[in-house]
């Protein structure tokens, strides 16, 4: 059950592949303190009401971004670090992951696009 609502961080608007699009800010640290940050429709939803998540696609343009290095992202990898950011992004607009590397966070962005409008009148 999300304890917010997800469609206020939702591209209304459906894309040319029928899912709508979701930002995000996200962040890489490394454990020395440094980082970079980007941001990007990472993540999807299939509906303009959710459920947000991240498939592959989306982790590997936002891991190439940030400059992390490509071995780490094994199909096995990649699907469970995006399952675990989907699952955590189910319930608030904030993820965190970290590992022996540093950490990676996750912010979803407002959605500000309006609704596309007929104007039949």
């Amino acid at each position: 059950m999300s304890d917010y609502r997800a469609s206020a961080f939702i591209n209304p608007n459906a894309d040319e592949h029928g899912t709508h699009s979701v930002i995000s800010y996200v962040t890489w640290t490394w454990r020395d303190g440094t980082g970079a940050n980007v941001t990007g429709e990472f993540f999807r939803a299939k509906s303009p009401h959710g459920p947000i998540t991240l498939g592959h696609l989306g982790l590997h343009v936002a891991a190439a971004c940030l400059d992390l290095p490509h071995e780490w992202f094994t199909d096995e990898f990649s699907e469970h670090i995006a399952e675990l950011l989907t699952r955590a992004i189910a319930v608030a607009p904030y993820a965190e992951v970290s590992c022996p590397h540093g950490k990676l966070t996750v912010e979803l962005m407002c959605n500000i696009m309006p609704p596309h409008r007929d104007n039949a009148a």
